[in-house]
């Protein structure tokens, strides 16, 4: 785990200079994980627009299935997500913008985020 988490450390920061040195317009797409590293995290935050998708503890158990590409939900893939949801929640709260995704289309998920950037554009 925690070599992996270097690694996308690395990756990510690398990634985010090239799209704002190319002035790129870009979206990445991270896993929760991604957001604990307090490097990573100030990186997005200072530099792009965060968006937390969220959804209930079930929701998320139902997509994940059986957790066995998962190391860190396997067994009781329930429990296990309420304790990374506990610990991570005080970080996601800091995103710009935080989505619903529950019970929502692909399409009303897209256009809630693009929604929620522009906003948080004319805010700055």
């Amino acid at each position: 785990e925690n070599y992996f988490r270097e690694v996308e450390e690395k990756t990510i920061l690398k990634k985010v200079q090239q799209i704002l040195k190319n002035k790129e317009n870009a979206i990445l797409s991270l896993g929760g994980g991604a957001f604990d590293s307090n490097i990573t995290r100030k990186q997005l935050l200072d530099n792009t627009k965060v968006v937390w998708l969220d959804a209930p503890l079930n929701t998320l158990a139902k997509r994940i299935g059986n957790g066995e590409n998962r190391p860190m939900l396997k067994d009781n893939i329930l429990e296990n997500l309420k304790t990374l949801q506990v610990k991570r929640k005080m970080f996601y709260k800091n995103a710009h913008l935080k989505v619903l995704t529950n019970d929502k289309s692909l399409k009303a998920i897209c256009d809630e985020v693009i929604e929620g950037i522009i906003w948080t554009n004319k805010k700055e």
